[in-house]
């Protein structure tokens, strides 16, 4: 770090050549010569010149009219060198200030989806994730005095708060100022990552490139996915920070990219950074061995069956000596190994899980990707397609939110009617219908009754059917539910409808069982938004 005094410069000292300019008017241009002949006659000259004289008297008395003229040249050239100055543009440099060699540009990813509002416990009082998330991200704001920070906050997109700057102040303020879901109830890592990378890859400066990606979920929307955009990073010798709580993501250590997970000491969380060094340290292995090692010992948690009866120390044991499952297999085949009895057997009976356990944990860094950072950026939407769409589902309300009204040319379905006929039918004729057609889209219409004085209870009180081919919807009223059981328990009829599990168990307590469930609109709802706390039926128009 150096100082030194502070000066008065010039960006452009050039200009003061233009300081000339007067006197070579002067001196190189003739002077002009009365123009007699024809003239215009003003017969009160004498009258505006005597005027003028007394003009000038007044103004200064003790001046005579040629020292008039000479003051107001002298006006005007002071005029032209106060111009010039300004040209020049004068600028005040202050202390110079040196930054070590090591400084950083560091781009701050964070998630503001409606999930980041979950409150979490801590010692004192129960905050959400996204008031943790800028206190902490406040104090780290602080302590990076010579680094330049940048700030993007994403959720469904992706969009950059602040460039690269050294005013630490403004990106804590910015950050601050967020709240969660203005940008979308999704959460677009990939997008948010690709975003980043496009911003470090444009500038110039020769500084050290980081990513500190702070985020309580999974990549669920969005074009690119987490591990593209990592491998992106990776590729281009970006730093990158992962702040997880799944230990799968180990797998992505390198020297580039930091895993930081929480831990539990003591009854308080602290985070751990994991590193390719780390990793290797503690586990005897390379991060990218850890998806051998999940093969042997499976994962519940993620449905990955592993090798039964194999666990985390046995197979990192398998690992730290075959290297990976082909070669340790490969010995065993050939049975130069000194695995026997049930292990062996536990093996040779497992190969087929253990490869796809393999596969099924494996983080893809090399899917097919016709894209590239640059081709990252946030570009306008289409309106008038996405109004049409919004039209056709019935998306109204987001039709009047973006306003996009006076958009799109497709119809507006603003009611029922207006999608299909709705008849009233006998049970009788909704039987036929749904043996028919082999399937049984249908809605029950549900009672509360109360028994014991306190115990509420629902029963089935109608049922609704879509008849795709009529494009009509036929419901019976005041339905006897035992009519309904050959047709749920026949298993060549496939079923849809909204809330599966509450009728699943209505039926059960009627004697009826259910075969053949297709479709279930809530658990479909829950994929397209898992953040959501409620899925109504009625959710296409909120």
């Amino acid at each position: 770090m150096d100082r030194g005094k502070s000066m008065t410069t010039f960006e452009y000292p050039q200009f003061f050549w233009l300081l000339l300019f007067p006197f070579a008017v002067f001196f190189l241009f003739p002077k002009t010569k009365g123009i007699y002949g024809d003239a215009l006659k003003v017969p009160f000259l004498k009258d505006i010149k005597y005027i003028q004289a007394k003009s000038e008297q007044t103004a200064f008395p003790a001046l005579g009219s040629r020292a008039w003229l000479s003051v107001k040249y002298l006006y005007l050239f002071s005029l032209w060198v106060l111009l010039v100055i300004a040209a020049a543009r004068p600028q005040h440099v202050g202390e110079p200030y040196r930054l070590k060699a090591e400084n950083r540009d560091i781009m701050l990813v964070i998630d503001i989806s409606p999930s980041m509002l979950q409150p979490d416990l801590s010692r004192t009082q129960r905050i959400d994730r996204l008031t943790a998330v800028k206190a902490v991200v406040g104090s780290f704001v602080q302590k990076r005095t010579e680094d330049r920070l940048g700030l993007i906050l994403f959720g469904t997109r992706a969009y950059v708060q602040s460039p690269l700057t050294f005013d630490k102040n403004a990106v804590a303020e910015i950050l601050n100022n967020a709240d969660a879901g203005m940008a979308g109830n999704s959460t677009s890592i990939g997008d948010a990552l690709g975003l980043a990378l496009k911003n470090l890859r444009e500038e110039k400066e020769k500084n050290n490139k980081v990513i500190i990606l702070l985020t309580d979920g999974e990549n669920n929307d969005g074009s690119l996915s987490m591990a593209q955009a990592i491998g992106l990073a990776e590729k281009e010798g970006i730093k990158t920070t992962i702040l997880s709580g799944d230990r799968d993501t180990f797998q992505l250590a390198s020297k580039n990219i930091t895993i930081r997970i929480p831990r539990t000491k003591m009854g308080k969380t602290e985070t751990e950074d994991y590193d390719e060094s780390k990793i290797e340290e503690e586990y005897g292995i390379k991060p990218v061995q850890l998806i051998q090692v999940k093969g042997l010992m499976g994962d519940a948690s993620d449905n990955i069956p592993g090798v039964p009866g194999v666990g985390e120390k046995t197979a990192l044991k398998l690992i730290k000596e075959y290297q990976n499952i082909d070669k340790l297999y490969e010995e065993l085949e050939s049975g130069n190994t000194t695995i026997k009895g049930a292990l062996k057997e536990k093996l040779t009976n497992n190969k087929e899980s253990a490869i796809l356990s393999r596969t099924l944990g494996t983080i893809l860094l090399d899917a097919p990707l016709d894209v590239e950072v640059k081709d990252l950026a946030v570009k306008d939407w289409n309106k008038e397609a996405v109004t049409n769409k919004f039209k056709e589902l019935r998306f109204n309300r987001f039709i009047e939110r973006f306003d996009l009204n006076g958009l799109g040319t497709a119809k507006v379905n603003k009611k029922i009617d207006d999608l299909f006929k709705i008849e009233e039918a006998d049970i009788k004729k909704i039987l036929e219908v749904a043996k028919e057609s082999k399937e049984l889209i249908y809605y029950f219409e549900k009672e509360k009754m109360q028994t014991n004085g306190l115990i509420i209870n629902e029963s089935i009180k109608s049922i609704s059917i879509y008849d795709r081919k009529a494009n009509t919807v036929y419901y019976s009223k005041n339905i006897d539910v035992t009519t309904l059981k050959n047709l749920f328990e026949d298993s060549q009829v496939e079923k849809a409808s909204y809330k599966v599990k509450t009728d699943y168990i209505l039926l059960k307590q009627e004697g009826i069982g259910y075969n053949n469930i297709k479709y279930d609109a809530e658990i479909a709802g829950y994929n397209l938004n898992p953040t959501c706390l409620l899925y109504t039926s009625d959710a296409a128009d909120d």
